[in-house]
């Protein structure tokens, strides 16, 4: 999702969350405590949940506008104080809307075996152009493909400027590689560049 600036994106992705949910087997009790064992990887427990990771400047502002939009979610922090994600946690097999950051998905937060023995309904990721920056982008990118989710949306109000490469940590995380990959940036034209990225994004602009 590429709108521009101000076009509500978080809008959208909340509608998006109220449009298309995701009915999910009940988790027992039992299984449900077992989610952080290590030794307990399969079957995969699903959760209905919506996994949104934005920057932790912006987590209060998502929180506000989901409540302002959809009052009727039930949404959860994982950031900040221990008692909110604590509480997270505990009541992740009734959550709609997992608010997060990048660095909650570390190691030292998220374990390894919640990441590996559960799987969302769906993973955003706000700001999605931060992936093609710095040298923390590989590090960010390998946390993020951590969690398991059935769809993946990337959201970005910023132009990608300088050239296309820009777009391949995004399309490894959707899973959209090969397809990117086989793309010969130095032969193909515009026009193909664009029939490409329109099957795949959507862009309203003003």
């Amino acid at each position: 999702l590429a709108d521009e600036v101000g076009m509500g994106k978080t809008a959208v992705v909340t509608a998006l969350v109220l449009a298309n949910p995701r009915d999910v087997k009940p988790i027992s009790n039992a299984a449900f405590a077992r989610l952080h064992d290590e030794a307990y990887n399969t079957p995969t427990l699903e959760f209905k949940a919506t996994i949104v990771v934005v920057n932790n400047t912006l987590v209060k502002q998502w929180a506000d506008e989901i409540g302002k939009f959809a009052p009727g979610l039930n949404v959860h922090v994982y950031y900040g104080e221990r008692q909110l994600k604590e509480r997270a946690l505990r009541e992740l097999r009734e959550c709609d809307v997992l608010l997060t950051t990048p660095h909650m998905i570390s190691k030292n937060n998220i374990s390894d075996a919640m990441l590996t023995n559960m799987k969302v309904h769906r993973l955003v990721v706000d700001e999605a152009h931060m992936l093609s920056d710095g040298s923390s982008t590989q590090s960010k990118l390998g946390m993020l493909r951590r969690i398991k989710a059935r769809n993946v949306w990337c959201v970005s109000g910023t132009p990608f400027s300088t050239s296309l490469g820009q777009l391949q940590k995004q399309a490894i995380l959707l899973g959209m590689f090969e397809s990117f990959d086989g793309i010969d940036k130095s032969t193909t034209t515009n026009e193909r560049i664009v029939e490409w990225l329109r099957a795949r994004m959507i862009r309203h602009t003003k």
